[in-house]
Parts: structure tokens; sequence; C-alpha cells
């Protein structure tokens, strides 16, 4: 079964002959692949299986996905690809794989009204939603490698958007008063992840934002964001989401006088210069060990759960009580449009427009 090259193209694809399950000898004719080792990769399985997509169940080649991903999988999600594939992707179960369409997969799980787990499908929550169909997602695209699939039926599906209720649910807002509580316990578990998370909750800034400033971001009252550092493929300088994302925020003192004071700590270092990140020095902080020091904080003092970003929200939350025009917090954020900014917070401005009605009122 030699692999051929596409005549003009840069394309690589595999013929071989097999047998159907009544003995009968056909030729197979494989998709075209982008490079001959992907070729190679799909000949060989289908030299150990000798079933094409044409014959192949759907539920042999899910369990078989599942089996491939377990060495770079946790069990949890060893787990939970389970729990979809025997929940949600039953009615799939007998079909073979080649037959199922797009239409298949709007009819017998996106409209179905069967019970999965107690919930049809439309009850169940976007995330979830939007798992089962990345996961099928996954299992067609592994079919396609391994077993000549032509086609993914689940690529054209689009994905679900989550509800203004979801969105809602997904915030999560620190007071002052319960941030200044996280604040003491963060500093006994690390001082960088201390004024780290001060800044966060004090300048609205996302974590890659702040961890990527350098001390040639800070003028005395207040940082410039212009760029974003990105850790993987041995670190390179990108630039940020849009243009409206580049902007100068303002500091309060007590900010003004953490960078001061690691800039005094980094100084006396050897080779210092004011490149250097302010939070890291020399080497940039990774937002994996961040969070890291979040979710110890939370477990040695029993706080309630949030993520980072709820700081950023957070920091929203306390601009709006002390009525900040939404214009300026928009533009602090580095959202692209103020339309972004209502969308998100707009229902923190209710109190607000209880004032302006009792305040018309009383004329």
């Amino acid at each position: 079964m030699p692999v051929y090259k596409v005549k003009g193209k840069r394309k690589y694809y595999f013929m071989c002959r097999y047998s159907t399950a009544t003995g009968e000898r056909k030729q197979y004719h494989s998709k075209q692949y982008d490079t001959r080792k992907e070729a190679e990769m799909a000949e060989s399985a289908f030299k150990v299986s000798d079933k094409p997509a044409s014959s192949v169940l759907f539920l042999d080649v899910a369990l078989e996905w599942i089996n491939s991903s377990a060495p770079n999988n946790s069990p949890a999600t060893l787990e939970s690809k389970e729990y979809y594939v025997k929940g949600y992707f039953e009615p799939f179960h007998k079909m073979r794989i080649a037959d199922i369409t797009t239409m298949d997969i709007k009819r017998k799980l996106i409209n179905s009204d069967r019970l999965i787990y107690t919930k049809s499908f439309s009850e169940m929550s976007t995330i979830t939603k939007n798992k089962a169909l990345s996961y099928l997602c996954s299992i067609f695209s592994y079919a396609q490698i391994y077993y000549g699939l032509q086609n993914n039926p689940a690529n054209h599906i689009e994905r679900f958007k989550a509800t203004t209720k979801e969105r809602l649910n997904e915030m999560r807002f620190l007071d002052v008063n319960e941030f200044n509580e996280v604040y003491l316990g963060a500093k006994n578990v690390n001082d960088d992840f201390a004024d780290i998370l001060y800044m966060l909750f004090w300048t609205g800034l996302r974590l890659n934002e702040c961890l990527s400033l350098t001390f040639e971001d800070f003028n005395g009252t207040s940082v410039h964001v212009s760029k974003q550092y990105i850790a993987r493929n041995g670190g390179y300088w990108d630039a940020l989401k849009t243009k409206n994302s580049v902007r100068d925020v303002e500091l309060n003192y007590k900010c003004i006088e953490t960078i001061e004071k690691r800039y005094e700590m980094y100084s006396n270092k050897p080779k210092f210069n004011d490149s250097w990140f302010i939070f890291g020095g020399y080497k940039h902080i990774c937002p994996a060990s961040v969070r890291q020091w979040k979710n110890k904080t939370i477990e040695k003092y029993g706080f309630d759960f949030f993520r980072l970003h709820d700081l950023r929200h957070s920091h929203v939350a306390y601009l709006i009580s002390k009525n900040i025009p939404m214009y300026n917090i928009s533009r602090r954020l580095g959202h692209s449009g103020i339309d972004i900014t209502m969308n998100r917070y707009g229902h923190l401005t209710k109190d607000a427009n209880m004032m302006l009605i009792n305040a018309i009122n009383n004329e």
C-alpha cells in the first residue's frame, strides 16, 4: 500500500484493496492529506484495522479515540469523554460512521427530546452543549485520519452562544472588603502573587497584560499597555487583541508604591535594566503559576472560588458604584467599543437607573 503524491499539488494519498463484511474484495482510495507523514500514519492504521469508514461503527471509533488519548489525558478527562460517548452519543452507536450526516447530528442530538441523564439536550448549559460538539468533532477527525472518512459532519454545526443569564452567572464580583481579605491571605502564600493580585483588582488589567508589563512601561503615574509576552515556543512578544487594547492605565498610590518597591528590589540585581518585567524580573511569570497561587490561597483560607478574570469584573463593579461614566470604563478596559462594555456590565447600572428615576419623580 504505497503512498502517492497528488499530481501538481502538495497533497498525498494511499490506495489499497480490502475485504468487505461479505468477503468481497474492493479497492480503497484514501482522502488527500497535507503531508506524506499523515498519509503514512493513516495507511498504517488502515493496515491494522483493514476497515474503511464505510464499514466501521461510530461506537468502535469513539472508544478507540478515547483509548488513543489516554497517554495525554488526565483520568478526569478520560472519564468525561466516556460519559459523553455513552450518554450523549448513544443514538450514533450502531451507525456506520461514514453514514452520519450533519442533519443526523441535528435530529438525533441537538433537536431531540430524548433524555440524556434526566435532561434533554436543549436543557443543557451552553458549556455542556459545546463540549459535546467538540468531542463529536474530534471523533470524526480521528476517523478522517485513521479510517479515511471523507467529511466531518460536526464541522458544519455552529457552536452555541452563552445566554445572558449564563454570562451573568459566570461573573463573580468581589467587593473591596472581600478582596482585602484575599489579599492578606495571598501575602502569606507568595509576595509576587499578592502584588499581581493587587494590580489586577485596582487596574482591571487582563492577567497577561499585567504579567507582560516591564519597567519601560511605567512613567511614574500610569502604565502603558501596548504588547503581550507569549511564553510558548521559547517566548516572544505579540500584539494585543485590538488597537483599543493599547492604552495608558492610571494607577492609584498603592499600585505606584508596589512598582517602585519592585524596581528598588530588582535594580540591585546584576545586569538589571528597564526591560525587565515588573512582575518576575528578568523572567516572565507564567499565568499558570499565578492560577496555582490563587487556588492555593483559596484552599488554604477557605475563600469562595473566583477566577483571576473576576478581578477585572470586580474593578468594573467598583468603578460603576462610584458613578464613573461607562465610556471612561470602556477606555480603561481596552474594549474595542462601548457596546461591549454595556453588554457585559450594563446590568450593574440598575441602581444608577433607579436613582435617575427617583430624581425625576422628585421634581
